[in-house]
């Protein structure tokens, strides 16, 4: 290193010394950041999760579906009854409602219920699946079945809306839904 070298280059100094320099901005993260938390929380998925007693179910897993009047619809996993896990979720979430319970060992399930909202459609549509799908042109409805795919009545599409919630917002699910429709 020279004798006569600067540490500092002379037009940084005199800013410096000047003034000229702004201070460093303080870092507006809070300091546990650095602990590894951060970001923020998910969006709740599921209005109810809780854990029942139902020996009587076989399979290790189901998702179900509760109508309004009562009627259970199994989508997926044995055809037993479920009356005591969707008697387990109606204690503290009404119908109408979707549901998934997981066995977590003899007797007990742990089981997720979200709201869900049933509607009627004009016509019975013979598919399986109704696509509906808002974009910024618009809104389209697909009917789906095993055998074909076919446009249907826009007249369906103005009663199965998705609802604004309080807050003039989809929810999140309505989001996560309007989404995958959309990409499909």
């Amino acid at each position: 290193m020279s004798l006569f070298r600067r540490r500092e280059p002379l037009h940084e100094r005199l800013a410096r010394e000047g003034g000229l320099v702004a201070r460093a901005p303080l870092d507006p993260r809070p300091a546990w950041q650095e602990t590894g938390i951060h970001g923020i929380q998910r969006p709740r998925e599921w209005d109810l999760t809780l854990t029942a007693e139902a020996p009587d179910i076989d399979g290790d897993g189901v998702r179900f579906v509760a109508l309004p009047d009562g009627t259970l619809l199994v989508e997926e996993g044995p055809d037993d009854s479920l009356e005591p896990l969707a008697s387990a979720v109606e204690q503290q979430l009404s119908r109408p409602y979707r549901a998934r319970g997981v066995r977590q060992g003899e007797s007990l399930w742990a089981v997720q219920a979200r709201r869900i909202e049933v509607v009627e459609l004009p016509g019975s549509p013979d598919g399986d699946t109704i696509d509906l799908t808002h974009t910024a042109d618009g809104t389209t409805a697909r009917e789906r079945s095993t055998r074909c795919t076919r446009n249907v009545s826009m007249e369906i599409c103005g009663r199965c809306a998705p609802r604004r919630s309080e807050h003039g917002t989809l929810s999140p699910a309505q989001r996560r839904n309007a989404q995958r429709a959309a990409a499909a």
